[in-house]
């Protein structure tokens, strides 16, 4: 279903609702850098198998598929809501990601991640909250992030695993390179 959204027609999330969107990578996305913008709209009130949804609840906004077993290393790019926190993941084998407190349900919030192979940022209505360079090695400050492989051929939207988005999704844009911080607070 649809309901105003900041342009246009927003699209409405949810797991009772089976709302899942499935595209292919090729063109469209790029597992070794771009961004991801999109404006999003929480359902505070969402209910899920006749109780309400908690905070320790996943809610994917776009992801590559992965399993548990498989997922560090994989490169599988995933960026979701956890206890009320927006976070982004490259999948690197050092399973790092990177996070920020989303501002509260009900409201349109512009969610960004950028990643490239040395950074990951992710931006809450244009300012840059979360900054996570891999630089922990002293000896080498600028250092490549690492994968075992990048074996995904697409990636969802909306829903990973019924791990469903619980509210409205609008103006999704995907970018093949990291957007600088200027250009973020454009698109904002």
């Amino acid at each position: 279903t649809y309901a105003d959204g900041i342009s246009g027609q927003a699209a409405h999330f949810g797991r009772a609702l089976g709302t899942r969107l499935e595209y292919s990578l090729a063109s469209n996305l790029d597992p070794r850098q771009g961004t991801i913008a999109v404006w999003l709209k929480l359902d505070g009130n969402a209910v899920v198998d006749g109780r309400p949804v908690k905070a320790d609840d996943w809610q994917t906004i776009l992801s590559m598929p992965w399993d548990s077993q498989t997922r560090v290393g994989s490169g599988a790019i995933w960026f979701w809501v956890y206890n009320g926190r927006f976070r982004a993941d490259v999948s690197d084998l050092r399973d790092q990601y990177v996070m920020a407190a989303q501002s509260g349900d009900n409201v349109w919030q512009h969610v960004v991640f950028t990643w490239d192979a040395y950074e990951s940022r992710i931006y809450v209505n244009g300012i840059c909250s979360r900054r996570l360079r891999d630089d922990s090695n002293m000896a080498q400050i600028v250092r490549r992030r690492r994968f075992c492989r990048l074996d995904a051929d697409r990636f969802e939207v909306g829903n990973l695993h019924g791990n469903s988005l619980e509210g409205w999704m609008d103006d999704l844009r995907i970018y093949s390179a990291p957007l600088s911080g200027a250009a973020v607070e454009r698109l904002y």
